[in-house]
């Protein structure tokens, strides 16, 4: 009687095992090694966004501090005339429009909060966005020793500008930035809106 006995398909279930082993490892291994390569792909991916992003706060942030220096008449703000102001924005609004999807939904939603606090937007076809601010009030903070120029006043929205709203998108971009740029909340100061 010819035929396989109990021993030898034991002994042919274990040469196939044996034989499977590699194949499996071999498969196990690629398998490995594309999901390495997806892990790597992915680092690579957000060091490069972070990169675009500390490159965009390097040139967004001296943009940022210019305008609510002027909007809250502190610093350097008597340099920047009325229209120098409206062209900050639209330098702004270039490099966020151009890279907003490299942003998080945070940072968006407080740059735009950012903008809304000092600017009246959308009044019309060829019509720049008005400064959320009195030009009285601007007028007097400049002094006497600069110059005022009469067709500034009609680059003023009639609204009551809100400084605590204006302080407070300033302080909420700038945090919102950070975030971005991976900064934990432990490491930033303490949230002063001043």
């Amino acid at each position: 009687m010819t035929g396989v006995g109990p021993w030898n398909s034991l002994e042919v279930t274990r040469l196939i095992v044996e034989a499977s082993i590699p194949v499996v490892l071999l498969l196990l291994g690629v398998w490995v090694a594309a999901a390495t390569r997806r892990v790597e792909a992915a680092q690579e991916s957000t060091r490069a966004i972070i990169a675009r992003r500390v490159e965009l706060h390097r040139e967004m942030a001296p943009l940022l501090n210019d305008l609510h220096c002027f909007f809250r008449c502190v610093g350097h703000f008597r340099s920047i005339s009325p229209p120098e102001a409206v062209q900050l924005k639209r330098d702004l609004d270039r490099l966020f429009f151009t890279n907003q999807y490299l942003f998080s939904a945070a940072l968006q939603t407080s740059y735009e909060e950012f903008i809304r606090a000092r600017f009246a937007t959308w009044g019309g076809a060829g019509v720049d966005a008005l400064l959320r601010m009195r030009p009285e009030h601007l007028r007097h903070e400049r002094g006497a020793g600069h110059a005022w120029d009469s067709s500034w006043d009609e680059r003023f929205s009639d609204e009551v500008p809100d400084g605590g709203r204006q302080a407070t998108s300033y302080v909420t971009i700038s945090r919102a930035f950070a975030h971005d740029l991976g900064v934990s909340d432990k490491e930033m100061p303490p949230l002063s809106v001043g």
